[in-house]
């Protein structure tokens, strides 16, 4: 959606979801934008024109700045997908569920963890935000851990997947980089239970 915002002003988006504030920035062609969302902190980013920016509020909001006038910008806001969150579920309810034992995974769990896999690493790999080399990275990792379902008992491929989502994460979110140390630790103290 694009919508002009004047100066020391703001626009509300997605019924008042997202409010966008405009200030004129000290750098030419350039807006000091600050995002906002109910229930969270307000982020505050300089943007060049013909640039963008994604603002993460569990919902990610991506802003490109069309045009910089004297009095108002011009913006297209939406809403775009968040890998954060996918990555968490797959941490909190894929890796989570899986008690340690060293029997290997059965036929039907092998089945049920490659589609989750594979439909996770289809969502990192398509996601607008991550270059070609994070992408490519994230796919080797996914196809690692499909690999490794046949041959590992359900304790090391627990334990290898912690360390390669960690990693993932690490590599794709360098933004969110808190959160994915939080998640982490998270998955680490589950491994500990």
């Amino acid at each position: 959606m694009t919508e002009n915002i004047f100066f020391d002003d703001y626009k509300s988006f997605f019924d008042d979801e997202l409010t966008i504030n405009a200030e004129q920035a000290n750098e030419s062609n350039s807006v000091l934008l600050v995002v906002g969302r109910v229930g969270y902190d307000s982020i505050e980013q300089v943007i060049k024109r013909g640039h963008r920016a994604v603002f993460s509020f569990e919902q990610d909001f991506e802003v490109k700045v069309l045009r910089v006038g004297t009095s108002q910008t011009f913006v297209d806001v939406r809403k775009v997908e968040n890998i954060q969150s996918k990555y968490r579920e797959f941490i909190d309810y894929s890796l989570g569920s899986i008690p340690d034992s060293d029997e290997n995974f059965t036929h039907q769990e092998i089945n049920e963890l490659k589609e989750k896999l594979t439909s996770l690493q289809s969502e990192f790999t398509e996601h607008q935000r991550i270059s070609r080399e994070e992408a490519a990275f994230a796919k080797a990792s996914f196809e690692l851990l499909i690999k490794k379902l046949d041959e590992s008992s359900r304790t090391s491929w627990r334990q290898t997947a912690y360390s390669i989502v960690t990693s993932i994460g690490l590599s794709v979110t360098p933004e969110s980089i808190d959160r994915v140390i939080n998640t982490s630790r998270a998955a680490i103290e589950l491994m500990g239970q």
